[in-house]
C-alpha cells in the first residue's frame, strides 16, 4: 500500500490521494489511532416463535433468530458477566471475519470493537460501540469521514448484519445498528479521540 501511495504522490503531486482513493496519507507517517462511538443495542430472547416457518429446523449449532422472540434490553438488565461474554464473542468475530484493509479501508492495520454501557444517570446513557481503528499514517478530515461511513456500512449492511441473524451468546443478540426508533439524540457515529503513536 505504501508503494501505491508513493506512486500516486509522484504522479499527482498531492499530499493525499485523489478523491475516491481511500488510504492513509503521508502527512504524518507514524501510526494513528482513531476512536469512534456509536449507539448499539442488546436484544434479549423472550421465548420461542412457533409461528416461524423455520421453527424446529436444525441450524447446525447456531440459533436461528427468526425462531424466537426478542426485545431490547436496558442497561440495568444486562449483567457485567453477560456484557463481558458479549465482548469476548465480539472480539472473536472481528478477528475471524474482518480484514481491516479489505472490509474497512486500505491503510487500516488493525480494527477492534468493544461494547460499553453508560447508566441512565448519564446524559448519553445506554449501550455504545467503541470502535478503534489504527492507520498506517495520519488521515485527512475527508478520509476520517470515509472511515466513519465504512464502519457504519459494516455495522448496518455488512458483517454487522450477519451478527443480527444469530445469538452472539446464548439468549442475546447484538445490534450494532439499532432501528431509528431506538436511537437517542446524538446516537450517530462520532470521532471521540485521535491519538498519534510514536
Amino acid at each position: 500500500m505504501s508503494m501505491i501511495r508513493d506512486v500516486l504522490l509522484k504522479i499527482t503531486g498531492r499530499e493525499r490521494p485523489p478523491a475516491g482513493v481511500a488510504s492513509a496519507t503521508m502527512l504524518d507517517p507514524s501510526p494513528h489511532v482513531y476512536v469512534f462511538e456509536s449507539r448499539c443495542a442488546i436484544r434479549i430472547r423472550t421465548g420461542p416463535n412457533k409461528s416461524s416457518p423455520f421453527y424446529g429446523t436444525p441450524t447446525f449449532g447456531e440459533v436461528a433468530v427468526v425462531d424466537y422472540h426478542y426485545r431490547y434490553g436496558s442497561t440495568e438488565e444486562i449483567s457485567e458477566a453477560t456484557l463481558a461474554r458479549v465482548n469476548r464473542a465480539l472480539c472473536t468475530s472481528v478477528d475471524r471475519d474482518i480484514d481491516p484493509e479489505e472490509h474497512v479501508m486500505p491503510g487500516i492495520r488493525s480494527f477492534s470493537i468493544r461494547i460499553i454501557r453508560r447508566p441512565t444517570t448519564q446524559r448519553r446513557s445506554g449501550f455504545w460501540a467503541v470502535t478503534k481503528a489504527v492507520s498506517d499514517g495520519e488521515l485527512s478530515p475527508e478520509q476520517i469521514d470515509w472511515l466513519a461511513q465504512k464502519i457504519v456500512g459494516q455495522f448496518g449492511d455488512g458483517w454487522g448484519e450477519g451478527l443480527e441473524q444469530r445469538d452472539i451468546v446464548p439468549g442475546y443478540v447484538l445490534v450494532l445498528s439499532p432501528p431509528p426508533s431506538y436511537k437517542a439524540a446524538g446516537g450517530k457515529i462520532r470521532l471521540v479521540a485521535k491519538i498519534r503513536r510514536r
